[in-house]
């Protein structure tokens, strides 16, 4: 389940076999860029901690980490680049809150203030993102948002 940080050191050693890489018979390199959204599991969720912190402020081995959270989490600290995340206040979405009697439910959580100071929502960063680097993001409808998932297309 932690692999992910073996993954950074030993990443071409990795197999389907002896490490369940799934997809490939083996990694081709090692991981160089992390990108954890609101997630705050680098450090603070890891079976070694330590070894993943000595791994972590190795520069070469794992390059580029960027942290979009709305919290300073311990997982931001070894960001090189931390983008401001929206706080559940600050959009439109839907929250699953729970369940009773084995039925989930959802509850939709209206905008209650405007965004903070530079905040934006992972939607506006991974679609600035993208069109920065040359990239559209394809079969967008204004009311229809794909949670978790952006699909990039190249221009022609």
């Amino acid at each position: 389940m932690f692999l992910w940080t073996d993954a950074i050191v030993r990443g071409p050693e990795m197999t389907a076999t002896r490490d369940g890489v799934r997809g490939k018979d083996k990694l081709d390199v090692p991981i160089k860029f992390i990108w954890n959204y609101a997630g705050n599991c680098i450090i603070n969720q890891h079976s070694d901690i330590n070894r993943t912190h000595d791994i972590l402020q190795d520069d070469k081995a794992c390059e580029m980490i960027v942290v979009i959270d709305n919290h300073m989490t311990s997982s931001a600290k070894y960001a090189d680049i931390i983008l401001p995340d929206l706080t559940t206040s600050e959009q439109a979405d839907f929250c699953m809150d729970g369940k009773a009697a084995n039925m989930p439910y959802f509850i939709f959580a209206d905008k209650a203030i405007e965004p903070q100071f530079e905040a934006r929502s992972i939607y506006q960063i991974c679609s600035d993102l993208a069109e920065r680097m040359a990239w559209v993001v394809s079969s967008l409808k204004a009311a229809t948002r794909k949670v978790g998932c952006v699909i990039f297309t190249l221009k022609p």
